[in-house]
């Protein structure tokens, strides 16, 4: 792993010279360290910063007696970190039922500071390879993302898939610098995060998709209510990410794609949203007029369409909309080329939100 970052470390041991002793050991060798001496406190670090590995002494368990590790793992955000336990060798002797401790790898004690620093490093290489987690938040990357999307349409399972991105982020990153930036993203991680647990259901799922660029699932029902709060909650945020001055004046100056000198309003996010429950509506293009429009097409969105040219008229997508109705130029392109071909075309309802500036 060199050139890459240290990994964050969760250490939970309800032993004060022993949690001392390895957070010594963590700290020296470069690492971050979020300490805790009960499981409580643990599962509290735990959900408010998410680390990218935990090591944790075996059977610690939380006030109600759930093991720590159990609970941690049956996270669907954050299940998927790496868990290393502590063991006596007593423990080992034991013969203990891995398939009911789901630890990723383990180290016996007395703890070897090359050993534990060792396989804190396999684990969490491993995540990063079969995972496909991001380094900067530990969310599952591209890989994760799309198979779990998948799995859910072979499953035919109903869910809402959300893409979020950060509006005037690069504007941001040029003028602060990538180090800033960075700490801008994992606020972001958290905010969706911490939104989408709250949710408080069992098919959530978060990814970070690279950048600024992020997902999330969720079912049909709570999608609106996940959009509103990840919205307001980054934009209730975002102005502490910003110098005082910047931060009074709305704005700051930098350069767009072009090396052009530009105002720039403080950052927002957008998120486009496909929800798989809802009907899909099919037409042929090459006949498809405004009286074929969908009944609860909205009249915003048939004001739109009536402002465009003949062949983008013959839209298929119509949206459950907060705020203005935005299009996505991937699904005009397709539909330009499908009504070039006289074919028939199906597309899911695509939901847009927006904050700030972007889209």
């Amino acid at each position: 792993m060199a050139g890459s970052p240290l990994p964050i470390v969760l250490l939970a041991d309800p032993r004060p010279d022993a949690l001392a002793c390895v957070e010594r050991l963590l700290h020296k060798a470069g690492f971050e360290v979020r300490a805790a001496g009960n499981g409580q406190d643990a599962l509290d670090i735990f959900y408010r910063d998410a680390p990218r590995c935990l090591v944790i002494k075996h059977g610690l368990s939380l006030r109600e007696g759930k093991s720590l590790l159990d609970e941690i793992k049956s996270d669907n955000v954050y299940g998927h970190l790496p868990a290393i336990v502590l063991m006596s060798e007593q423990e080992i002797q034991e013969e203990v039922d891995w398939s009911a401790v789901p630890a990723d790898d383990y180290v016996v004690e007395p703890v070897s500071g090359p050993e534990l620093l060792s396989r804190i490093r396999m684990c969490w290489a491993r995540a990063l390879r079969d995972v496909n987690a991001n380094p900067l938040t530990g969310l599952p990357g591209n890989l994760s993302i799309n198979q779990e999307a998948q799995r859910r349409i072979a499953s035919s399972t109903p869910f809402a898939f959300a893409y979020l991105d950060l509006d005037t982020f690069k504007a941001y990153n040029d003028k602060y610098g990538f180090s800033r930036g960075d700490e801008v993203l994992r606020m972001t991680a958290r905010v969706i995060v911490n939104v989408i647990r709250s949710l408080e259901s069992d098919e959530t799922y978060v990814g970070h998709i690279g950048g600024d660029d992020f997902v999330f699932m969720t079912p049909p029902h709570l999608i609106i209510r996940a959009c509103q709060e990840c919205t307001k909650n980054f934009s209730l945020i975002v102005p502490n990410f910003y110098d005082e001055d910047d931060r009074a004046r709305g704005h700051i100056e930098s350069v767009d794609r072009q090396g052009n000198a530009q105002r720039f309003p403080l950052m927002g996010c957008s998120i486009g949203v496909v929800d798989t429950s809802t009907e899909i509506w099919t037409a042929d293009v090459s006949k498809l007029s405004m009286a074929d429009m969908p009944v609860n097409m909205t009249d915003a969105l048939k004001a739109r369409i009536s402002r465009l040219d003949k062949r983008d008229r013959q839209v298929v997508e119509y949206a459950a909309v907060v705020g203005e109705v935005f299009w996505d130029e991937a699904v005009l392109a397709l539909i330009r080329q499908r009504a070039k071909l006289k074919e028939n075309i199906t597309v899911n309802r695509c939901v847009r939100y927006l904050v700030g500036e972007g889209a």
